[in-house]
């Protein structure tokens, strides 16, 4: 998280020294922080959203193509009636042909660089490989809330039955799961602040002040702490 706050700043800054009076496209530097997020806490790796011609970015995009009248009923009849659709031809998957092979491509070259080297990432590729392997550690759930602990796999005992396909399919939706979902919270969250310049300034603060007792740094357990940051997001601001 870090490095993709570093990429935003950096993004932004050579955005406001450019000299030039546009304006910034919010919506396009949101999609472009999800992803950079995304693709380092999914997949471990570098999407270089912020760059130019980024593939990660451009292939997440159409990963999943937009629902036009005609997809819909292709949708329907290949589910509905798979006989007919392989009659008529339309046959047709939920994700686009060339986006799919692409993160299929990223992952089997991930698990085959990481299992032979003895290469352990810090993201959920890895977490499912040990889940595969039997090798996930108890850690120490007390701090969780009730709704954190409710999402925590129990009682799972020896491996798990992941064969490839299965952890790309897993890997990928949680892609879809996160992006849409991550980038309209950040979006309506950012127009709130703009209507409410001063839940913005103190949000600021308390973002200011907390990193003080991490170093100075944004992290996981420091976020954890913005308790006002936590009741803007949930739109308990005015309250």
């Amino acid at each position: 998280m870090q490095k993709s706050l570093g990429s935003l700043a950096t993004y932004c800054s050579i955005f406001s020294f450019s000299g030039e009076s546009k304006e910034l496209d919010v919506e396009t530097l949101v999609s472009k922080f999800t992803i950079d997020i995304i693709a380092e806490a999914a997949f471990g790796i570098d999407s270089k959203a912020f760059g130019l011609n980024s593939l990660f970015e451009e292939r997440s995009k159409t990963l999943v193509p937009p629902f036009s009248g005609i997809r819909m009923f292709q949708f329907a009849v290949t589910i509905g009636v798979p006989r007919l659709s392989k009659y008529l031809g339309i046959e047709t998957g939920f994700f686009d042909p060339k986006s799919d092979e692409y993160f299929s491509t990223l992952i089997r070259d991930s698990i085959k660089y990481r299992e032979p080297n003895g290469v352990r990432g810090n993201d959920f590729l890895q977490l499912i490989l040990e889940a595969r392997d039997g090798q996930l550690k108890n850690e120490d759930h007390s701090e969780l809330n009730e709704f954190e602990k409710d999402a925590i796999l129990t009682n799972v005992e020896g491996k798990l039955k992941f064969d490839e396909d299965t952890i790309i399919a897993q890997l990928i939706l949680f892609f879809i799961g996160g992006f849409d979902s991550t980038k309209t919270v950040i979006l309506f969250t950012l127009y709130e602040l703009a209507l409410n310049p001063d839940v913005q300034e103190k949000l600021a603060r308390e973002i200011t002040n907390v990193p003080v007792d991490y170093d100075g740094n944004i992290s996981y357990e420091s976020v954890n702490k913005m308790e006002y940051m936590d009741q803007v997001i949930c739109g308990k601001y005015l309250l």
